[in-house]
């Protein structure tokens, strides 16, 4: 290692580690570490493109893989991080050599490589840190009320099941995008000129899976309007709403508008999308992207949960996206797992089914009520739906077919990251039978 290398090596290392304690401190006051990070690097703008790539790698290994390394978050940070930025599978490097030498972990470079498998990780973390093995269960990535709060299929044994989804959720999610006003052919060539590779979903028109370390929001194909980062649990979401050409829907919490988007492209620019959101930088930014796909259909509004658009509005469908623990999204978000407890939960549950009861009155007799969350939690979806239904005898579930296996389900489902690597949502289709509510 030249003198260079090693001087750059030492100041990245002293970097992530100062940013790490930020993350830390951030998550611990529930600010998403994701904002807090990004605030914090448009201060400094000395941190290049490198620095920010690695900074973001370390801290999102780091929260990924908390439940094993809290122990040394404060004392013996170094350590911590190297465990986690190893954990995680990315390649050892000059700022690894650092972290091993300031916590005199004993790993040397050409034993960086960690196992896929969460139990052959347990064995390596184990070997490395002289620990007894139960100290690195899967249960502890996780929180202790998550597990039991999840609703496993009645068709699946219980054990495979959740080792199968807590492997999942400890593998970086990959990177979805829906295709818009371009052919498919087109947006490959396109693509391919910048490494990346695209593999379409084999059922999911438009559906596309990215593989490449470009941003891509920085392509004039994205800047054009050619498509939208959009996962593909979430864009199953919009094929179960099925909204046809010449309907009126409304997004109620329409976040930034991805749901709004699809449903604007499936009624091919017809229609009407009413998006609404509660904090008004959102709406800007539904608005900008409504303006770069050309959807002239979509129309933006503030609504904070009371009156909305007069007595006399009615729509065919509704879309209530609902706020969430976001439990299905902690592949991307694995910071959120540590910034959430059961109460909170609970209390969010209870705003689910404030959001629904606010929004059934705008539904004609005969149009749908579609509930969505990006929860596995049952607390969340199960529960909210059979209280909405039983407090409103005049909504009905609706049977629909499964976007991508086709199965037909009773009106509810879980998409489970596991099975389709994806996030994962929970979905309900409700039907408005009379004209009495």
């Amino acid at each position: 290692m030249s003198a260079k290398a090693q001087s750059i090596a030492i100041r990245q290392a002293l970097v992530c580690r100062e940013f790490a304690s930020h993350a830390l401190e951030a998550c611990r006051h529930g600010t998403p570490v994701d904002r807090a990070t990004a605030q914090i690097l448009r201060q400094r703008k000395e941190q290049g493109a490198r620095d920010r790539r690695l900074i973001r790698q370390v801290i999102f290994a780091m929260f990924r893989w908390r439940g094993w390394i809290d122990q040394w978050e404060h004392e013996y940070l170094s350590k911590a991080l190297l465990l986690a930025y190893l954990l995680d599978g990315n390649p050892w490097n000059l700022v690894c050599s650092v972290w091993a030498q300031e916590s005199n972990l004993g790993i040397l470079p050409m034993e960086w490589q960690t196992p896929d498998d969460l139990t052959a990780k347990q064995q390596w973390m184990s070997h490395y840190t002289q620990d007894d093995e139960s100290l690195f269960t899967s249960e502890q990535l996780f929180p202790e009320f998550f597990i039991r709060s999840i609703n496993i299929p009645q068709n699946q044994a219980t054990v495979p099941f959740v080792d199968q989804l807590l492997s999942c959720l400890q593998v970086r999610s990959p990177l979805w995008i829906r295709i818009q006003n371009v052919d498919f052919e087109k947006l490959n060539q396109q693509l391919q000129q910048h490494h990346l590779t695209t593999i379409p979903h084999p059922i999911l028109p438009n559906a596309v899976e990215v593989q490449g370390s470009i941003n891509v929001h920085q392509l004039s194909l994205f800047k054009a309007g050619a498509f939208e980062i959009q996962d593909l649990a979430s864009q199953c979401i919009g094929w179960v709403c099925a909204p046809q050409c010449e309907e009126r829907w409304w997004d109620v919490c329409a976040g930034g508008g991805g749901k709004s988007l699809q449903l604007a492209a499936l009624m091919k620019g017809k229609g009407q999308v009413i998006a609404t959101e509660i904090r008004k930088t959102k709406l800007y930014e539904i608005r900008r992207r409504a303006n770069r796909g050309n959807w002239s259909n979509i129309i933006v509004h503030h609504w904070d949960g009371k009156e909305f658009l007069g007595e006399d509005t009615a729509f065919d469908g509704v879309l209530v996206d609902a706020p969430c623990s976001g439990s299905g999204t902690w592949r991307r978000n694995p910071d959120a797992r540590w910034r959430i407890n059961l109460q909170d939960v609970r209390k969010l549950a209870g705003l689910q089914l404030e959001i629904l009861e606010g929004a059934k009155n705008k539904i004609k007799p005969g149009g749908l009520l579609v509930y969505a969350t990006c929860s596995l939690m049952q607390i969340e979806n199960e529960s909210v739906v059979g209280q909405f239904l039983e407090q409103n005898p005049n909504f009905q579930l609706e049977p629909f077919f499964h976007p991508i296996t086709n199965e037909l389900t009773e009106g509810m489902m879980t998409i489970w990251p596991h099975m389709l690597n994806s996030d994962g949502m929970f979905v309900a289709k409700m039907r408005y039978a009379s004209g009495i509510i």
